[in-house]
């Protein structure tokens, strides 16, 4: 096993050193305080994104945006509203407008979240006004309002702007500063205009170098 950054040690103590120790628990060597790492934990890659297809939520459904389509790889602006013998269905997607509406990923694991990456609508000119104001926030429970808040989705980037054939693609691209957490949750309570979270995709990337099952032992 060898000592490098993982998982932030929320109780750290300044000064305080960690040892990084083998399943046999023999002393390897020690790390910077707040770090640790033993045999057999596994690094997160930097540029995957952590949230594809997993476990999703949100406070409600509306136009037959369902939550499973802001995981589905699919980052295409287009709405692609539709209804099928009488069910609504939508690319992105969309809750109700209420007080407070909020979508959530379970991403399995603990992680160091280093970027959210949220893809808007494009196919209406005002399509993007359905997640600008949006809260995201990391945290280790379904309870969002308990873990940290990374920031607001203030504008956002032409990814691509169709012009050579390919999907619109509008991001907006919130920094976590490393906020450990399972849970990540973006949440809108607008009360002046509307409520509604609607968004095509959301790409969570952790941090390099980030463990999932690593423990420690303080000296």
């Amino acid at each position: 096993a060898e000592c490098v950054p993982c998982v932030i040690v929320p109780s750290a103590r300044p000064g305080a050193t960690y040892t990084c120790t083998s399943p046999e628990n023999s002393h390897v060597s020690e790390c910077d305080a707040g770090y640790y790492r033993t045999a057999g934990a596994t690094d997160v890659d930097a540029t995957k994104n952590v949230a594809a297809g997993k476990a999703v939520s949100q406070s409600s459904t509306a136009w037959g945006g369902n939550a499973e389509s802001a995981v589905d790889g699919n980052r295409d602006g287009d709405y692609n509203f539709r209804i099928v013998d009488g069910i609504m269905y939508g690319a992105c997607t969309h809750t109700a407008n209420g007080g407070t509406e909020w979508w959530q990923v379970d991403l399995g694991m603990p992680l160091a979240i280093d970027q959210v990456h949220l893809y808007h609508r494009t196919e209406c000119q005002s399509c993007q006004d359905r997640a600008l104001g949006s809260t995201i926030y990391v945290s280790d429970t379904t309870d969002y309002a308990s873990g940290a808040l990374c920031g607001e989705v203030i504008g956002y980037t032409v990814v691509s702007d169709g012009t050579d054939g390919t999907p619109l693609e509008h991001r907006s691209a919130i920094e976590c500063q490393h906020a450990v957490g399972q849970y990540v949750t973006a949440v809108r309570s607008d009360q002046s205009v509307q409520s509604t979270v609607a968004f095509c995709e959301l790409e969570v990337y952790s941090s390099p170098n980030e463990c999932a099952d690593a423990h420690s032992e303080s000296t």
